[in-house]
């Protein structure tokens, strides 16, 4: 069924209509983006738990939860007692890094690309356990093939096999689809943990765990499903559910291999329950006192998806071909704009990076210039334009990140690539003054 409203500028003014009307969002992939209906559900959520907090958050919030991790379970097409639910990503990286039973000496694989706050996670490790950190580094374009290649020379030249290799989905800055299927089966070959920091994933591209079976995966809710900010999931191996706690550690902790669950108090019949053997579930449904009510939406959000906006086929083959035609447009109507791209594969999804002509090292530009620039251009779009393209540096040279979604068209790229020029011609005005 396609969507009862055509996607773009008349689908948002029906649905994602809550944007300010001085706003064109065109950084859908850094914070995500809900319905004003989605986001009224969450708080009637909230004022149904504020007539009686003891009732949920001592009963009712398990069956809530089961509840969402089952339909978020059928999306990706997983075991539900394998996933637990998040408030996001970053999150979820830290419960597992923090709680695997790493020793001093074990190393971790990871790449250039990986997000800035899980690096500092790794690095937190390397302090306080011992680990070894290694990243492998490079740049695009790049071949899968090579990306690969590389992982493999580094395994090969450890004393011992690492113990777990972390990579992306789908990087952030600079966006781009990581071969981590391919990652995931070569880690199983030579009996390396995998984890899959899939931050942007669900709800931009098709995702099967019957299939792809890493050790460790997570990836937001809020950013391409339309769940409000803030909600993730995290997939656990079930041979690694003893080995992972939630963070932070509450009510329920189950130390490694200990089969019995130790509650700090008894707070109701429905908690503390064990299901199917497994100590995941337990020690994730209820984290302490926190906002479920995002949540309590996925329901919502899932169903919105389905009936409204005609299922996941439409939603991702519209932002994957709106992603296409945009990137085409500016580099069509900007001199010396580039795509960055993957040689032979194409690392383009719902986002895409251009790099600005001029600005880069290759051009005179020094790298305190370089920032110095990008924060002008970062300022003047968010605060003259009411719009965020995010400006970064990567390889000496400024870059732009872009997001597609169903609630943009063509139009809102040729309105950014204005507004863009609009904050380059200003940096130079400033500069000649």
């Amino acid at each position: 069924m396609p969507p009862l409203v055509p996607f773009g500028s008349q689908f948002r003014k029906k649905y994602f209509n809550g944007f300010h009307k001085d706003v064109h969002n065109l950084n859908h992939g850094a914070y995500g983006a809900t319905t004003p209906d989605i986001l009224k559900k969450k708080f009637e959520y909230s004022q149904k738990i504020l007539e009686f907090p003891d009732e949920f958050f001592r009963y009712d919030i398990y069956d809530a939860n089961a509840q969402c991790r089952k339909l978020v379970a059928e999306l990706v097409n997983a075991d539900d007692h394998d996933l637990v639910l998040v408030p996001n990503a970053t999150t979820a990286v830290n419960s597992v890094l923090r709680s695997y039973p790493f020793k001093k000496g074990d190393i971790i694989i990871c790449f250039a690309t990986i997000y800035g706050s899980c690096y500092n996670t790794l690095k937190f490790l390397k302090k306080s356990i011992g680990v070894e950190v290694i990243k492998i580094d490079y740049e695009y374009p790049i071949s899968n093939k090579e990306i690969i290649d590389k992982f493999k020379k580094v395994v090969q030249s450890c004393d011992h096999v690492p113990k777990m290799a972390f990579f992306d989905g789908i990087s952030s800055t600079p966006s781009a689809l990581f071969p981590w299927k391919d990652m995931v089966k070569l880690c199983k070959e030579y009996g390396i943990l995998s984890f899959v920091d899939a931050a942007h994933y669900v709800g931009l591209l098709p995702l099967d765990f019957s299939v792809d079976k890493p050790d460790f995966f997570t990836s937001n809710l809020h950013k391409w499903l339309y769940v409000p900010n803030s909600c993730g999931f995290l997939y656990v191996d079930p041979k690694h559910h003893k080995s992972v706690h939630s963070l932070p550690i509450s009510a329920v902790y189950i130390e490694d291999g200990d089969e019995v669950v130790n509650t700090a108090n008894l707070v109701s019949s429905q908690f503390g329950q064990k299901v199917r053997d497994t100590t995941l579930i337990d020690q994730f449904s209820y984290t302490s006192t926190l906002d479920y009510t995002s949540m309590l939406t996925i329901p919502d959000a899932i169903k919105f998806r389905q009936e409204v906006c005609g299922g996941e086929e439409y939603i991702m083959a519209y932002n994957l071909k709106l992603a296409k035609d945009a990137s085409s447009y500016i580099l069509s109507n900007w001199e010396g704009t580039t795509l960055m791209s993957g040689k032979e594969d194409d690392i383009v999804t719902t986002m895409f990076n251009i790099q600005l002509p001029e600005y880069s090292a290759a051009n005179g530009y020094a790298k305190d210039k370089l920032i110095e620039i990008a924060l002008f251009l970062n300022d003047y779009l968010t605060k003259q334009k009411r719009t965020f393209v995010p400006v970064f540096i990567y390889k000496d040279a400024i870059w732009t990140r872009w997001s597609a979604q169903i609630y943009l068209e063509l139009d809102d790229y040729k309105w950014g690539l204005d507004a863009l020029k609009e904050a380059v011609t200003k940096y130079k005005e400033s500069q000649n003054k």
